[in-house]
């Protein structure tokens, strides 16, 4: 699973780095370093032995990340929602029955 998210990423950065409208790089920065942040404070609360859920609001069941809300997925572009369904298929196919 690591691995899968490591080569994402690579790929998510690899892919905007030739972006030269600043909203757009300040924007996507922003929402990773969002995402390092919670996923920061989820896994030190995990080191704790501690019940995440009763800590995060929106959390998926394994307590990683959090569950993307309605008013997101309306921001989103036709090529950013596609990109999220191949990320969804994929990471479906690579877990299998694991989740």
């Amino acid at each position: 699973m690591r691995a899968f998210g490591d080569d994402y990423v690579k790929s998510e950065f690899h892919r905007h780095k030739t972006s030269d409208n600043p909203v757009h790089i300040v924007g996507f920065i922003t929402q990773w370093q969002d995402y390092l942040d919670l996923l920061s404070e989820q896994t030190q609360v995990q080191a704790d032995n501690k019940d995440a859920s009763s800590l995060f609001t929106n959390i998926p069941d394994n307590g990683m990340g959090k569950k993307l809300n309605e008013g997101h997925l309306d921001k989103m572009s036709d090529e950013q929602l596609g990109q999220l369904y191949e990320l969804r298929t994929k990471l479906q196919d690579t877990l299998g029955d694991k989740k």
